[in-house]
């Protein structure tokens, strides 16, 4: 059901799952960084995004899909877990507007699985779904996965059968104390956005978030839509392959959009981590206030914020950040520095055992 989900999440540093923590680069532009992905590490394509609160820059370079076209400016790249750091901005607009609030409780918006729930799961709260201290299940492994039964229906009834699901079983972690990096609980929080606001998530954050921004995203695995550039795998780090759309590791469920599952452009992602970072930095009128970007990202435990994880740079500035994946054809990732002014984002359309290692080197070289 969930295969293709990024299964790990480091807080610790820009390192990834098993990778190292290299050195701080020269700051470089967005075309350095996507060029060098593509001639220095070999990768098909490319993209890097350099963002201040008055300026965005993007560029792409490489090739969509090996044997196809030049990567596109306005091609969307599949973003994976980052699209959880949307999720959780959805969920905080939805709370600026007064329809819930951080501390809403998951069974007192949707009533009906108190009768299936172990009681263990009575407090939790939008916020500790969101900080992944739920204790719903993580669907991280495969044998995770395989425990789902089948869902039907459209994605926001598959979404909130699958909370009913998640809720008999005993929680992974004690709810509301115990950090577990966890897919299964951002799904269980769209279900209480779509009922708190009467709307499936695919609908209420194009038109709550991405719509205000200009933003025009797309769902679903990578390369699936003309224009969208493919995922490629290896076997030796060298060689790529492109992953068809169609095949079955490629494939993301869409009752899994909330945590995986969204795809943009270089300009999409520049806007998006602008309104973060003017919001981090005070400014009053946009889409998010201070108050609720503060919220955002703000370590709630173990570095766990809501949608983001904090870590600080070699200046000791607070930054926040996420990487996303399928662990198989891509890998991207983010960061937000308040207090330079200054955000960066890489995504690169392929995944190997340097990919990690890579992609932090790029993404540091974008941020002073």
């Amino acid at each position: 059901m969930m295969a293709g989900l990024f299964a790990c999440l480091s807080t610790a540093a820009l390192s990834g799952c098993g990778g190292s923590d290299p050195d701080t680069p020269t700051p470089t532009t967005a075309a350095q960084a996507a060029g060098d992905l593509v001639r220095t590490n070999q990768y098909p394509g490319a993209l890097a995004v350099r963002v201040t609160s008055a300026s965005i820059e993007v560029n792409v370079a490489g090739i969509a899909r090996i044997g196809g076209e030049a990567v596109s400016a306005s091609g969307r790249f599949p973003i994976g877990s980052l699209s959880k750091s949307m999720t959780a901005t959805l969920a905080g607009i939805l709370v600026q507007e007064g329809g819930l609030r951080w501390d809403t409780r998951l069974l007192d918006v949707l009533p009906e699985l108190r009768v299936i729930a172990q009681t263990d799961y009575s407090g939790v709260t939008l916020r500790d779904l969101l900080a992944h201290r739920s204790g719903v299940i993580a669907l991280t492994h495969a044998e995770q996965i395989a425990q789902v039964p089948p869902l039907v229906g459209s994605p926001r009834e598959q979404r909130l059968q699958f909370t009913a699901w998640a809720l008999t079983l005993t929680p992974a972690t004690k709810p509301g104390a115990q950090v577990e990096y966890s897919n299964g609980g951002y799904l269980a929080a769209a279900a209480m956005l779509e009922r708190a606001a009467g709307d499936a998530y695919e609908s209420l954050v194009q038109a709550r978030l991405f719509a205000p921004l200009g933003i025009a995203a797309t769902f679903g695995a990578a390369g699936a839509q003309d224009g969208e550039p493919w995922g490629h795998i290896t076997t030796d780090g060298k060689h790529w392959t492109p992953l068809d759309p169609t095949d079955a590791a490629a494939l993301l469920p869409a009752a899994a959009n909330p945590a995986g599952g969204v795809k943009m452009n270089g300009a999409e992602l520049g806007r998006y981590l602008q309104l973060h970072l003017r919001a981090l930095r005070g400014e009053p009128g946009l889409l998010i206030d201070p108050a609720t970007a503060r919220v955002l990202h703000t370590v709630v435990q173990d570095s766990f914020a809501l949608g983001w994880a904090a870590r600080f740079d070699s200046h000791g500035n607070s930054l926040s950040w996420h990487e996303g994946s399928d662990d198989t054809s891509y890998l991207a990732e983010m960061a937000v520095i308040p207090a330079t002014d200054t955000a960066g984002l890489v995504v690169i359309n392929a995944f190997g055992p340097a990919t990690f290692a890579d992609a932090n080197r790029a993404l540091l070289s974008l941020l002073p």
